[in-house]
């Protein structure tokens, strides 16, 4: 970049510098989700409104370790844990456009009583990512603790998701320091319900 400054008697005077411009950091957000629960071989929800290069996560949840859920197609499994009789499992995707709107479904090797969430969210990079990297399981309690996670980025958003098979599970309280995104509630036997939330800015 050049700068030239001429004062009131016509003397100039020219100075140059390099300079490198840099993308200004943006901010994760939000786009929206929406849920599945239900009993059938198949668990369907649809994508919410998306751009190219926004990042869609999918939840899903089944009441049986004896069931295994397929991966649908274009997602990446990205963890999945099991532990008296529900089975749990998130998947990633970067999104386009013309994924908005259209359904995504999980296939499961039988009929079975389970949730399916789908969550997509803008300005997801490695400079600013969404961390979900761990697990853990608890039974025969009311509270779910989520898990540590170490070694995060700035600039990081954290996604938590927790899930329950109960026939009384009629309503989660997120902890405070979390914002909600989606929730559901199975019923009668079997009934798996679900929360998902993150932490709503950078941590």
């Amino acid at each position: 970049m050049t700068l030239t400054v001429t004062d009131n008697q016509g003397a100039t005077d020219t100075v140059t510098h390099s300079v490198s411009p840099s993308t200004p950091t943006q901010d994760i957000s939000f786009l929206g989700a929406n849920t599945y629960d239900n009993s059938a071989p198949s668990g369907s929800v649809n994508i919410p409104t998306v751009a190219d290069g926004d990042t869609l996560l999918l939840f899903e949840s089944h009441a049986s370790t004896s069931i295994s859920a397929a991966t649908p197609a274009g997602w990446t499994l990205i963890g999945s844990t099991s532990s008296s009789n529900l089975r749990s499992a998130v998947y990633e995707k970067t999104a386009s456009a013309s994924d908005s709107g259209t359904p995504v479904a999980v296939n499961f090797s039988g009929t079975v009583k389970a949730e399916v969430t789908v969550a997509a969210y803008h300005n997801v990079s490695a400079s600013a990512p969404i961390e979900a990297a761990t697990s853990s399981t608890a039974t025969n309690t009311s509270s779910h603790d989520t898990p540590a996670l170490n070694g995060l980025s700035a600039g990081s958003w954290v996604v938590s998701f927790w899930t329950d098979k109960s026939t009384t599970t009629t309503a989660w309280t997120p902890p405070a320091a979390v914002t909600k995104r989606a929730d559901v509630y199975g019923t009668a036997g079997g009934a798996v319900s679900a929360l998902l939330a993150d932490s709503g800015n950078a941590v």
